[in-house]
């Protein structure tokens, strides 16, 4: 038995989307760069995104804060 053969056929290209807004840098983003979704909605009900470049600048701006704070509470005597 031969294997059928497709009758549709495929697109060879791929289309580029505008996915949303980045949560951190307010710029729209296509499906083609890379990019995190959220659990959390907007204001319009969608899900948040954002580049992955921005969340992990975020990310470790928010721990350098973090060790500032545990660093100064260390020095007063507070932990």
């Amino acid at each position: 038995m031969s294997a059928k053969k497709k009758t549709w056929s495929r697109s060879k290209e791929q289309s580029t989307r505008i996915v949303g807004k980045c949560r951190h840098c307010f710029k729209e983003m296509t499906n083609d760069e890379s990019f995190v979704v959220f659990l959390s909605t907007d204001k319009n009900g969608d899900r948040e995104k954002a580049h992955h470049s921005c969340m992990e600048k975020d990310y470790y701006k928010s721990l350098i804060k973090k060790n500032k704070d545990k660093e100064k509470n260390n020095r007063l005597g507070l932990v």
